[in-house]
């Protein structure tokens, strides 16, 4: 755009005719040619000036379950938890999944084995790690999984299939689901690990390696279970997390974790947030028993 203007001040502009200083008034004359080609902008005298406004921005409408922007860090969204004594398990989450986050189901049961698992918004769960803790016996399994970029929705249910038992007083199965937001939607996995005492009685359940965490604020996530009091030591509810983790099952120790001679299989888990380097995951419990545990470290 070029402006050609006049060569002197306005005030010094020759009157009309001799007679009382005219004014002087400008206009901006816009001459528009084909696209591509430019604006036309010219300076002449004695035409009234000209406003010039502005062509509105146009709206554009959009989706908000596609803008939604994640957490900076990742955090746990919601939880729930479900004991079953039947062939299956479902529990559903209280409030719709957000389309892309993460979900983690961790599972204990006494002697049946996973034979499906699902939900309802056909994501398809992949498998960090599964052993027993009674391996002699063929009890008190745990199992944890994971499913990224989940399709979210309403009503979200996660139902597990079980085998049958052996055990007419065993069979009891937990299931545990946690909704992540902020983890990698492509490769979230950094590193996992699945570990027992190896048939020998303990207070300290903990990962047999220290996990590798190849990013700042990775979520460090465990599930355990264990067998019981050992030698006829007394039972107790009592579960600690590791230092800097947060206990996030049981909740009440009624409903959501209690020994074999209960309506539950031992269930716990705990997760936190880490930076980068690695994690141990680990429990103390009130008695000595044979125990296992999964833990996994998640990338944002």
């Amino acid at each position: 755009m070029s402006l050609e203007q006049p060569t002197e001040p306005l005030d010094k502009l020759p009157e009309d005719k001799g007679k009382s200083k005219l004014p002087y008034i400008i206009t901006l004359i816009a001459i528009l040619v084909p696209a591509g080609a430019g604006i036309i902008v010219a300076w002449t005298p004695y035409i009234a000036p000209l406003i010039f406004h502005p062509a509105p921005t146009p709206t554009v409408a959009m989706s908000t379950d596609t803008l939604t922007p994640g957490p900076s860090s990742p955090l746990l969204v919601q939880s729930n938890f479900g004991t079953s004594t039947d062939s299956t398990n479902a529990v559903q989450f209280g409030q719709p999944v957000r389309k892309g986050d993460l979900i983690l189901v961790a599972i204990t049961q006494f002697e049946r084995q996973v034979t499906n698992l699902k939900d309802n918004q056909g994501d398809g769960y992949q498998k960090i790690g599964g052993t027993f803790a009674n391996p002699d016996e063929g009890q008190d399994y745990v199992e944890l999984y994971y499913f990224q970029n989940v399709a979210g929705g309403s009503a979200t249910t996660v139902t597990v299939t079980f085998s049958g038992f052996k055990d007419p007083d065993g069979g009891g199965t937990n299931v545990g689901i946690y909704e992540y937001a902020g983890l990698s939607a492509t490769s979230p996995r950094d590193d996992a690990d699945t570990n027992t005492s190896n048939d020998q009685a303990t207070k300290t359940l903990k990962a047999g390696k220290q996990l590798t965490a190849s990013e700042g604020n990775e979520i460090c996530f465990a599930v355990g279970v264990d067998s019981g009091p050992q030698d006829n030591n007394p039972y107790s509810d009592s579960i600690s997390a590791g230092q800097d983790y947060t206990l996030l099952y049981p909740a009440t120790s009624d409903q959501q974790q209690g020994d074999d001679a209960k309506s539950a299989e031992r269930f716990y888990t705990e997760a936190a947030l880490v930076q980068q380097g690695g994690c141990i995951p680990n429990f103390s419990i009130a008695y000595p028993s044979t125990w296992a545990i999964v833990s996994v470290a998640l990338k944002p």
